[in-house]
């Protein structure tokens, strides 16, 4: 053992000569260790510097895709570019009921006068309710909910938002940089299993048509930009799904929204019905239809698109002897230009189309409609119409939006095209024994190739415009069994279905029907017949219709809002006597059917209704006289705008701001009076008026009058007053929708609570406190209270909203039946007032 104990002998060579070389190890260590590290650095920063490259390359590369996608995101896309035709779409934002310290309520006329009416909005467009842009609508913070119905061109308004990001365009603020993200709701896996990513189920919808290369980037990129808010989901395709569908998108949102607090959307969503949106703290906003201005807007550059593109393309197809075509552009636009209250966009589209192609077949929707899908519909596919129709039925009454392509193509007879003999080319020796089966032609892929139809993910097919499946859903029902409608919740889809059915002169058992079960809160049913209406024919239900319609105008225990619904519908309906019915009860002794009765008598341009507009000018309610002078400017004959601009002459001060804010809406003659009242240096009290009318025109040089003004008219009161009409419009607007704040934040609880000495806790303790608001708060904290309600569908809001809502007139109670209307159109199912004592 002593070998293995035993000390090594000392070699003091080796000794030094290990620790000189220990030394220069570690002198060289540290001398080159900072070098390797920045080496280390640098090849770090190098490999990031690519990567980074490389993902900006695939980034800019998914903005060229969305925007080339983008342009071809609406109907006419088979002709023209969709710049190439669009009218930069715009919003209508409900005025908030509570307004910080320090912001000023716009006085707007049409403010003012135009009830808030999102689900028919054509007074909106007809009076020109002021608007936001889509950019500017986002530019508070919110997501928005944006309605429509269908044919007002939500798509397309998603489809600009796309576009502008993919260019970040200035227009869109704080949000310029933002990834634009599309997503379709047939896309997305839905219902989501309980322990899915939401995220997975994104990029699900997107993989359809997005290519793998950009799949792979926005993969990596999306989730750390949505924690950012720096994407926004642009998400269409909700007012297509039949509300049994919807409740599932609603908990898919809820998901992503809870594993990503910060991402920005906004969605395309009905009117009528979307169960559980409001709820995730959506703030909606109504697409403002055409008015006369920009559906001229609109048909000028569809007349140059069509002479610069298909006049060439036509003329180059047509044989040489084939006389030139003689197309007139001008003419052709005064005759799609009919008077109408407001211009959907879809409609006005397909009637260019068709008057342009030379394949109009009426004037109404329906045959426009008709016209497109003959059109489209593929020579050979002409027998798929029976299949066409079997399909949009099936869409109508169960899913909506799309269907699996074996339930769709269950009745082969209807799918499969027998192909004749002689177009059958010989598949097998002509020495073969037997009968050789028939050749059937897959209908399926033309109609997916002429755009009819749409593919969607898990083989699930839908047509491209909800328009177009409600329009076969008509010819399935026309034949029989329009009874079934009724079957089941009432949606848009159905209302459509409706229309097209009334244009056929049919539809009177579901019509009558929708007025038997008609409910005493919404009226819904009867609004929904008279919409109907408005798409025209002869059919014989339409009397008992408009009846229901014009008694509710005069109902005075209804709210405000509601009558003014039945206002459009009436006014919408084409009806030759609607005119008269307007004229009749302007002599009405309560205020609002005269203010109704007004507005009702512009949206139908009742010429003979001139005289008592004119009366109704000096009607003590100063309601009423916003009204008449917006309807006799709507009118618009040299009688009307004479007597308004007489009122501007010789009327008190606030007549006199009346007639030319109600001027500022007619271009051709509103305009130079304005112009030449600002210049009137002998009366001051037309100049302060005509200030407030210039501040409502949209024009750069109203801007440069008021300036003018502001700086050298002669009186202190008219320079005051330009001074604060151009203060007023560089504020951004206080319609613009802010994020919802939590309830035991909101300054009006806070202020209730204060006043009567107690706190506001989160969670149960703020619910609590609203209840109290509605029953103890003052007429301003009700209406905020009310305002809030929509958004809590949980709770039971019943005894005190009714007790506001079967009160006396007044602005509370339009705010309560607001509430009631946005609570029934999510789905909630609200317990009839007669049990509470009402109605």
């Amino acid at each position: 053992m002593s070998r293995f104990l035993r000390i090594p002998d000392f070699s003091p060579f080796w000794f030094w000569l290990g620790v000189l070389m220990g030394s220069l190890f570690w002198y060289a260590l540290t001398r080159f260790y900072p070098t390797y590290r920045r080496w280390q650095e640098r090849r770090a920063a190098r490999k990031a510097e690519k990567a980074t490259s490389r993902l900006k390359r695939r980034t800019e590369e998914w903005r060229r895709w969305v925007a080339k996608e983008s342009q071809g995101a609406h109907l006419a896309a088979p002709l023209f570019p969709l710049e190439a035709v669009l009218v930069p779409p715009k919003v209508v934002a409900r005025m908030p009921s509570y307004l910080p310290q320090g912001v000023n309520r716009p006085e707007d006329i049409a403010l003012l006068a135009v009830p808030y009416t999102p689900d028919f909005p054509e007074l909106a467009a007809l009076y020109h309710v002021p608007t936001l842009t889509l950019p500017e609508a986002l530019q508070g913070g919110a997501n928005l909910l944006l309605w429509g119905r269908y044919g007002s061109g939500k798509s397309t308004a998603l489809a600009y938002l796309a576009l502008l990001l993919a260019r970040r365009d200035p227009k869109m603020g704080d949000l310029a940089d933002a990834l634009p993200v599309p997503v379709h709701v047939a896309d997305l896996p839905l219902p989501l299993d309980d322990e899915a990513d939401p995220l997975d189920a994104l990029f699900t919808a997107l993989g359809r048509r997005v290519p793998e290369r950009l799949m792979k980037a926005l993969r990596h990129q999306i989730p750390a930009m949505l924690q950012e808010g720096q994407v926004l989901l642009l998400i269409d395709g909700a007012d297509e799904m039949a509300p049994t569908r919807q409740p599932a998108l609603a908990a898919f949102l809820r998901r992503l929204m809870k594993a990503y607090p910060r991402a920005r959307m906004v969605v395309a969503a009905s009117p009528e019905h979307h169960d559980g949106l409001l709820a995730l703290g959506l703030r909606p906003v109504t697409l403002a239809l055409w008015s006369e201005t920009e559906a001229q807007t609109f048909l000028r550059r569809w007349g140059k698109a069509w002479q610069r593109e298909i006049v060439p393309m036509m003329e180059a197809a047509a044989e040489e002897d084939a006389p030139a075509a003689d197309l007139d552009p001008l003419l052709l636009n005064r005759w799609l230009l009919t008077a109408e209250p407001a211009y959907r966009p879809l409609e006005l589209t397909l009637k260019a189309w068709a008057a342009y192609a030379g394949d109009a077949l009426g004037p109404s929707y329906g045959d426009a409609v008709w016209a497109y899908i003959r059109r489209m519909l593929p020579e050979e596919s002409e027998r798929a119409l029976p299949a066409l129709e079997a399909l949009a039925l099936q869409l109508t009454l169960g899913a909506g939006d799309a269907v699996a392509e074996k339930e769709a193509g269950k009745d082969k007879a209807l799918w499969e095209d027998v192909v004749a003999e002689e177009e059958a080319e010989p598949t097998e020796p002509a020495e073969t024994k037997g009968k050789r089966p028939p050749k059937v032609r897959r209908l399926l892929p033309s109609l997916l190739e002429s755009g009819l139809l749409v593919a969607y993910n898990d083989e699930r097919i839908g047509f491209v415009h909800p328009t177009v499946r409600a329009y076969f859903a008509a010819r399935a029902l026309a034949e029989g069994g329009e009874s079934r409608l009724l079957r089941g919740d009432w949606w848009e889809g159905r209302t459509e279905t409706l229309g097209f059915l009334s244009q056929m002169g049919r539809g009177g058992s579901v019509s009558a029907g929708l007025l038997e079960d008609d409910d005493i809160l919404v009226h819904a049913g009867a609004l929904a017949a008279g919409r109907a209406l408005s798409y025209g024919g002869e059919a014989a239900w339409r009397g008992e219709v408009l009846r229901e319609l014009a008694s509710l105008v005069t109902d005075l225990a209804s709210a405000l809002n509601l009558r003014a619904r039945a206002v459009v519908a009436l006014a919408l309906s084409g009806e030759k006597g609607i005119g008269a019915l307007f004229r009749k009860i302007m002599g009405h002794q309560d205020l609002t059917v005269r203010w109704l009765a007004a507005l009702g008598a512009g949206a139908v341009r009742d010429a003979k209704a001139v005289d008592a507009l004119l009366g109704l000018l000096y009607d003590p309610s100063r309601a009423v006289q916003r009204a008449a002078a917006l309807a006799l400017v709507a009118i618009g004959t040299d009688e009307a705008l004479e007597g308004l601009a007489t009122v501007l002459l010789s009327g008190d001060d606030l007549q006199r701001r009346i007639a030319a804010e109600a001027l500022a809406n007619h271009p051709q003659e509103g305009y130079p009076t304005l112009k030449e009242a600002i210049g009137m240096e002998d009366d001051l009290r037309i100049r302060r008026a005509a200030v407030y009318g210039l501040a409502r025109v949209p024009e750069p040089w109203a801007q440069e009058i008021l300036a003018k003004v502001q700086v050298e008219d002669s009186q202190w009161v008219v320079r005051d007053a330009a001074a604060a009409v151009l203060e007023q419009a560089k504020q951004p607007s206080p319609c613009i929708p802010k994020p919802l704040e939590p309830l035991h934040e909101a300054p009006w609880l806070i202020a209730f609570a204060a006043e009567h000495g107690m706190g506001v806790a989160p969670g149960q303790p703020a619910l609590t406190l609203l209840h109290k608001v509605l029953v103890e708060g003052t007429p301003e904290q009700k209406e905020a209270a009310l305002e809030r309600v929509p958004y809590l569908p949980g709770e039971d809001w019943a005894r005190e909203v009714y007790n506001i809502l079967y009160g006396r007139a007044s602005a509370l109670r339009d705010a309560a039946f607001d509430a009631v209307w946005a609570l029934h159109i999510s789905g909630v199912a609200l317990p009839s007032p007669v049990q509470f004592g009402f109605g």
